[in-house]
């Protein structure tokens, strides 16, 4: 990519020279290799549950996901779907169509899974066409329920995505969100969900889903 942070980022390309103490050569997921082979699909839109996204990102803004069957800021839900004015995702944690992000995790994830890599500046992402996807999951003060992941993910699915990623932990099972992930892995949606931090290799999120990392 020709982006001029893209030397930063080590674990895509990683030569032993990156300025991070915990940094070892070759510490990387060797993204080139790949990149030699596909660099994304715009037909794949990949749902990002998280603390939300900030869709004016320069990395981001022209990767977001449109609702075409929605017009926007008429207070009409057009298409019937129960959200209104829902054009680039939605808010469930707040209940609001604006799924903007004050906290940046949701950020970051969505700039690792789909930044930019054709505007010269900042950061790629692993998929360079794919369109993201805004689910906001996470409140403002950091609070949030198992009801608002399992909106999500039954949204997402409804809505043509092909991957939901939840960088979210917890250690309770639930069944209403397992019922969810059941739901959209019989729509052929590939669900990946956080596996901790630290080092921590236990699964955290106690419903079934195809891949945890």
């Amino acid at each position: 990519p020709s982006e001029n942070s893209f030397s930063e980022q080590w674990a895509f390309k990683n030569e032993g020279n990156m300025p991070y103490v915990y940094s070892t050569n070759d510490a990387d997921i060797d993204m080139e290799y790949a990149w030699s082979i596909e660099t994304g699909n715009a037909g794949i839109t990949v749902a990002i549950l998280d603390t939300g996204v900030d869709y004016t990102h320069p990395d981001l803004t022209n990767r977001m996901w449109s609702n075409l069957a929605e017009i926007a800021d008429n207070g009409i839900d057009d298409d019937n779907n129960g959200y209104i004015d829902d054009v680039i995702g939605y808010d469930f944690a707040e209940s609001d169509n604006d799924p903007q992000d004050i906290h940046g995790h949701g950020t970051h994830i969505a700039g690792v899974v789909g930044a930019d890599a054709y505007n010269g500046t900042g950061y790629a992402g692993v998929d360079w066409n794919c369109k993201l996807m805004a689910l906001k999951v996470v409140r403002d003060n950091m609070s949030s329920s198992y009801s608002d992941y399992a909106d999500a993910v039954v949204y997402a699915a409804d809505h043509g995505a092909k991957v939901i990623n939840l960088s979210l932990t917890s250690y309770y099972h639930s069944t209403i969100l397992e019922q969810a992930f059941a739901y959209a892995n019989a729509k052929g949606v590939v669900i990946v969900v956080a596996m901790g931090n630290n080092g921590d290799s236990t699964t955290h999120f106690m419903a079934k889903s195809q891949y945890s990392i």
